[in-house]
């Protein structure tokens, strides 16, 4: 009796979590998740910070700034890896990405 209540719950249990339950799988949606900003490129910094990849990672730090200069600061990102080598200083550039936990991925770069 015991073992027929085992292999019955094992079948049950296996024909719950198929492939195709939405609630399992995850979605190809194209641009799903990502942000933008553009401005121009002000400030680029490499250095470690503590990120979702370890204590210790290497992230870019990139300021871009307004099309108009009485507007200001647009925003700062941290981006994951090195990748001061993609930004051009005073180069207005749109930047696609998705945000981490600590820096961002870049999707994206549009000078």
């Amino acid at each position: 009796m015991r073992v027929a209540f085992l292999v019955l719950l094992l079948v049950g249990l296996l024909g719950c979590g198929s492939s195709h339950d939405p609630r399992f799988s995850q979605t190809n949606v194209p641009g799903a998740g990502q942000l933008s900003i553009s401005g121009f490129v002000s400030a680029v910094q490499v250095t470690t910070a503590g990120t979702n990849l370890g204590p210790n990672s290497v992230v870019t730090v990139v300021t871009f700034i307004a099309q108009t200069p009485q507007a200001g600061t647009v925003g700062t990102l941290t981006f994951c890896g090195d990748l001061a080598h993609l930004f051009v200083l005073n180069t207005f550039e749109t930047v696609n990405f998705t945000e981490g936990q600590g820096c961002s991925t870049l999707i994206a770069l549009r000078a």
